[in-house]
């Protein structure tokens, strides 16, 4: 029979009259030219061009606009609908690979030595998880047959394949709301990162708090006044009960442009205790350079859109400068032997004696409500820029003097001075993550601690009435409420000694221009393409300027990071196109016919019916679940032109029964 069958071609269906073997060769010697096109190609390319598109929107980083295409203010409808269209996908490439697995299997019924019984459910089941440890597939482990490990490898894939093809399909298929890069270039400075972000901060890094003709009548106590209505005046302000609140954000006039400083308090308030009072703000030179670099990325947009490249749609615009932006964070405590002051260490179970030029210091040379800067003992875990010895009134009494010591830890910290499109013109804002707690669990801060030599106090408290003698640290001391308990003396000078260090930090180099000293008044007259080529001076600071859009979109990256969840939905998809493909590219390639008469397990069993060579033999006594039966291969033969399905048993070395 082996060499009559040696040429039957592909078979029937078990439904038809079959044709005898003669005349169905006959019939397709006379068409031999013609390859009939199966019908499940068309589902093949379906989803594998679906799942292209996919991946081609988001490596592309598509970009959307402000709403999903259709009628406005109907997202939740459209993302219903994508997410409907989404299912329709996933059930579509679960038909493509039920059908590749189920032709796997079909192969090598009709053309191989065949497979165990165990394997026919294959191509109906690999979509359910717990087809992994049914029976089927614990039998078909232990199973001795022809592609065994072939398969496995193949259920297996297809099995985590039939999982999470369906996430990956919605993931990928939604879009996204988010911050999308929208440009970057980089601009030089006329002046050094050691002037911009000094180590140490002495005579050679004095802040620069000069006035520009955008100020009128401008001084440098706007700033000063600024921080004591806005901010110090609050302190002591009671409120429903007992309740204490102090504000933590307030505007601060920059020389072309508004700042926000951000403070954490360590008390008397109940919303929030850090461990250590703290205060950031952003850098004066910054803050006025991407408001005016901005301008000019809206003149070059505005181009580009009547060109067809442009952003022209979008909810909101970001300018950004990534920088190393100043953190302070203070702690005092009262002086109990002004014989050997000690300064309460930013670490914990330790206190940093003063250095040796300062040892034993006397509160005689204090002027009342006045500090100075000292040096502290270099301990390596004292982790202190600087100490401040500060004689006030006693609370109590207000007579009698006391001496605070407080220790001061200044950082220059990663951060990003922003301003956005929907936020007031000229308003920039920006922090360092987690500044008030930089050592918690899943803190992503990153800073450099500095030192800060005495001679620097000159520049942090100045004085801003020649008559009465006040300085800054005066100033802010007398708003709001004077602190009358020792407690809330301690907490008010640590806000004042790290609001005045922070913002002392960040007018450090504020007179820097870009290239080699454009003014910031001559911008408006620079085209945006030269930006990037302006010539710099030596060692010149270069930054970069940031642009991203908020709106829908398809991408991989957002502004702020990649996006792993995309990633490994386009991953899924990606192992999907490269199963299909491949499979397509196998049956385009391969020679002989393919049948495609049966594509599932009922029609399989509606085969095993019609066969008359079939034999079904009872399972053994003991193998109530049918095991031995399972493992008995399975083969598809033709015998008198019919088509049938036989089980065949092996009996013994060399037998085999039919």
């Amino acid at each position: 029979m082996a060499s009559r069958l040696k040429n039957v071609p592909m078979l029937t269906s078990p439904d038809l009259y079959f044709l005898s073997t003669n005349l169905w060769r006959s019939f397709l010697s006379k068409l031999c030219f013609i390859r009939l096109p199966d019908p499940s190609v068309i589902l093949h390319l379906f989803t594998l061009l679906a799942s292209s598109l996919l991946i081609g929107l988001n490596l592309s980083q598509f970009y959307i606009g402000k709403e999903l295409q259709g009628n406005i203010n109907q997202d939740g409808t459209k993302m219903l609908a994508l997410q409907i269209t989404a299912k329709v996908h996933e059930l579509l490439m679960l038909a493509s690979l039920g059908n590749i697995l189920w032709s796997f299997v079909l192969d090598h019924l009709v053309a191989s030595s065949g497979l165990p019984l165990c394997t026919l459910s294959a191509g109906d089941r690999f979509g359910d998880i717990s087809y992994l440890w049914s029976l089927e597939f614990r039998t078909a482990l232990r199973a001795p047959f022809r592609g065994k490990s072939v398969f496995l490898f193949l259920a297996i894939v297809f099995t985590v394949l039939g999982i999470i093809v369906g996430p990956a399909s919605a993931t990928a298929m939604a879009p996204n709301l988010q911050d999308w890069p929208a440009g970057q270039i980089t601009v030089p400075l006329n002046v050094s990162s050691d002037r911009l972000f000094p180590l140490v901060l002495d005579q050679n890094s004095m802040p620069n708090m000069q006035c520009t003709q955008l100020w009128l009548d401008c001084t440098p106590n706007r700033t000063w006044s600024s921080l004591t209505t806005n901010l110090f005046s609050f302190w002591g302000q009671v409120d429903f009960g007992n309740y204490q609140g102090m504000p933590e954000l307030v505007g601060l006039p920059a020389s072309r442009t508004a700042r926000t400083l951000r403070t954490r308090f360590r008390g008397p308030f109940n919303l929030f205790q850090p461990q250590y009072t703290s205060v950031t703000v952003q850098p004066v030179w910054a803050a006025n350079k991407v408001n005016g670099i901005r301008l000019l990325w809206f003149a070059n947009n505005h181009v580009e859109c009547h060109r067809g490249h442009g952003f022209c749609i979008y909810k909101d615009i970001t300018w950004a400068i990534p920088v190393l932006q100043p953190v302070v964070r203070t702690s005092c405590e009262l002086v109990q032997n002004i014989d050997e002051v000690h300064f309460p260490s930013m670490a914990e179970n330790l206190n940093v004696q003063a250095g040796d030029n300062q040892g034993g210091i006397s509160p005689g040379p204090l002027s009342p409500q006045h500090f100075q800067l000292v040096e502290v003992g270099n301990h390596p875990a004292s982790q202190i820029s600087a100490g401040a010895l500060l004689q006030l009134s006693k609370p109590e009494n207000g007579t009698d003097p006391v001496v605070y010591a407080c220790s001061i830890q200044a950082d220059w910290a990663r951060s990003s001075v922003a301003t956005t499109f929907l936020g007031s013109p000229f308003v920039v804002d920006g922090y360092p993550a987690s500044f008030f707690e930089p050592n918690a669990e899943g803190s992503t801060y990153s800073g450099t601690r500095i030192k800060i030599d005495p001679s620097w106090s000159s520049a942090l408290n100045p004085v801003v009435d020649g008559v009465e003698n006040q300085t800054v640290f005066d100033m802010f001391y007398s708003a709001g409420s004077v602190p009358a308990t020792r407690e809330h003396t301690q907490a008010k000078i640590e806000a004042i000694l790290a609001v005045l260090v922070a913002e002392g930090m960040a007018w450090i180099g504020s007179e820097a221009d870009i290239g080699t000293g454009i003014p910031e008044q001559n911008l408006a007259s620079m085209s945006w393409g030269n930006l990037s080529k302006l010539e710099s001076v030596p060692d010149a600071h270069k930054f970069a300027f940031v642009t991203s859009i908020l709106g829908y979109g398809y991408g991989l990256r957002s502004a702020e990071a990649l996006s792993i969840g995309r990633l490994l939905s386009l991953l899924s998809l990606g192992l999907y196109c490269a199963v299909v493909s491949t499979y397509l590219i196998v049956e385009l390639a391969r020679t002989r016919q393919s049948t495609r008469l049966w594509d599932g397990m009922l029609q399989m069993v509606s085969l095993a019916l019609r066969s008359s060579t079939a034999q079904p033999n009872l399972a053994r006594a003991g193998d109530l679940k049918g095991r031995s039966l399972l493992r008995r291969t399975v083969r598809i033969i033709v015998h008198n032109g019919y088509a049938g399905m036989v089980v065949e048993e092996n009996q013994g070395p060399g037998e085999m029964r039919k």
